[in-house]
């Protein structure tokens, strides 16, 4: 029997763009990004992480489950507006960077941030049926990347580079542990799409932490075991690891992760304009992606043209307050409040 609604997207769906939401974070990975240098405790720090994700989405899921949505609130949601917006612009730059600095293009960063805004824009225009769709399609294209990088590199592993297995303090692994954990804007995702989801969330949600973490983990692995302290070399150490990916006769396999970053980069772009979007109670559809579209090219180009790679810092900060703020405490009083609410309407 087919269940399917419109304007609603199936559990499987919902978990692919949890996913390469997740996922695209790392493959924009900047070595300085980091604290320390890149060793086995860099995928300690991400198994931490991903245990507090999971444990801090709960607040953003019983608001979905209780129907107790942060967004009901216009001013709140305008706040939400603005977070949606300002991190795909930040990852936007980031892509910008990368392409920049390691492919050979004449454009400038501020232009591509722009085109890559206007093509969510138009993605995410294609509401949520189309994002869930092609982002269902991306999420299983780079699962076949990262898993035949992996393969690909196996014999390549060398496993003296592992050793020692912690070279990082333990301030840096708690530091990393909290930075990769705020890199997560998957908890207000589900607080934007939790209600367009025809089934239970609690599964996607747990698969996608699960599967995100695990695949980022595999490539922090990979790079440790084939170049060891030559990592610390390497500004995006997982293209490198494509790089060095042979197939027979065919090598360099970068090109194959710029392609599925391109495509993962364009998924999130379109499902975090579509959730700003869903924050302007009272526009179209169109007009409101469109406006959230104008903030997050602005943010972008504002990064790429003044910020510059000053904002690696930036950001470290900023996206700890912004978890903290929208992921885990405005959730938390919302909840709370409503309860509260609902106590004095059944006292009077």
């Amino acid at each position: 029997m087919n269940n399917a609604k419109r304007g609603k997207i199936s559990p499987f769906q919902f978990f692919a763009i949890l996913t390469v939401s997740r996922i695209v974070v790392s493959l924009t990975y900047i070595q300085s990004v980091t604290v320390g240098i890149m060793s086995f405790d860099i995928a300690l720090g991400l198994i931490f992480a991903a245990f507090f994700t999971m444990i801090l989405s709960i607040p953003a899921y019983y608001c979905v489950v209780k129907n107790k949505n942060p967004l009901d609130n216009r001013w709140v949601a305008l706040l939400y507006l603005l977070y949606f917006s300002y991190f795909c612009g930040v990852n936007v730059s980031r892509f910008a960077y990368f392409a920049i600095s390691r492919l050979d293009t004449k454009i400038s960063m501020p232009i591509l941030c722009v085109a890559i805004v206007v093509l969510g824009v138009y993605c995410a225009c294609l509401k949520i049926e189309g994002i869930a769709r092609f982002g269902s399609l991306c999420a299983v294209t780079l699962f076949i990347a990262i898993v035949g990088a992996a393969l690909l590199n196996f014999n390549k592993i060398e496993v003296e580079n592992f050793y020692p297995l912690i070279r990082n303090s333990r301030f840096a692994i708690l530091n990393n542990t909290l930075l990769f954990t705020s890199n997560s804007v998957e908890p207000a995702i589900i607080i934007a799409l939790g209600s367009k989801v025809n089934g239970n969330i609690l599964k996607p949600i747990c698969a996608a932490v699960f599967t995100s973490f695990s695949a980022i983990v595999v490539l922090v692995l990979l790079a440790v075991g084939i170049m060891g302290h030559g990592a610390l070399l390497q500004s995006f150490p997982f293209f490198t690891v494509f790089q060095l990916a042979e197939l027979g006769s065919m090598a360099r396999l970068d090109m194959l992760h710029t392609c599925f970053w391109a495509l993962a980069l364009l998924v999130k772009t379109a499902v975090l304009i579509y959730c700003g979007s869903c924050c302007l109670k009272g526009a179209k559809r169109n007009n409101a992606c469109i406006v959230s579209g104008i903030i997050a090219a602005a943010v972008a180009v504002f990064v790429t043209a003044v910020v510059g790679m000053a904002m690696v810092e930036i950001t470290k900060i900023v996206s700890r307050v912004c978890f903290a703020v929208f992921a885990v405490l405005i959730p938390l009083a919302t909840l709370m409040i409503k309860r509260r609410k609902k106590r004095e309407a059944q006292i009077i």
